[in-house]
């Protein structure tokens, strides 16, 4: 909408700005409509991309969860070592020495007065006493579901004087099931 001049506006620079300022005003609200409407698409894609954004982080805590989960099921894969030695070599806290059936195991840290500093085996709440040589023989490392190592007063104090050097606690997976 153009004004154009005539007898009632004789000031044709009046006339001049008052074009200017209505085809201003036009482009205006053109683009007011227009910046509106990409606003509202702007606003749908933002809403797009955060629901993308959370299937991505959905998926990559799941994904993350499988591989933990598979990480812990092939270290808690005992059946792959040799020997009890083996096995105890893993825990942390635990000091080997020797191999096979004459392996020396001893929890770290544990002193005693005594010679024996040999922890107490403990295999699916059965005490088997201080020989390696005998847990070693008595476990089957196949059916071993977890292996725990007991250091402090608070933890061996269920075991009394037999747990004063430490007590290795090893449980089956025919006992967890039950």
């Amino acid at each position: 909408m153009i004004v154009r001049y005539n007898s009632i506006n004789p000031n044709p620079t009046k006339m001049k700005k008052l074009n200017i300022l209505v085809v201003v005003i036009l482009a205006l609200i053109f683009a007011g409509s227009t910046s509106y409407a990409q606003n509202e698409t702007q606003e749908k894609s933002k809403a797009e991309l955060k629901e993308e954004k959370k299937a991505r982080k959905k998926a990559t805590k799941e994904e993350k969860r499988k591989q933990t989960e598979e990480a812990r099921k092939a270290a808690r894969d005992y059946s792959r070592y040799t020997s009890l030695a083996d096995i105890l070599r893993q825990q942390p806290g635990v000091v080997v020495s020797g191999t096979g059936q004459y392996a020396s195991v001893q929890i770290r840290g544990m002193n005693s007065m005594q010679l024996d500093t040999r922890p107490l085996f403990v295999y699916d709440g059965v005490e088997l006493g201080r020989d390696y040589t005998k847990a070693n023989n008595a476990i089957d490392r196949s059916t071993i579901k977890s292996v725990r190592v007991l250091k402090s007063l608070s933890e061996t104090n269920f075991y009394g004087e037999r747990g004063r050097n430490g007590v290795i606690v090893i449980k089956s997976h025919k006992t967890s099931k039950k």
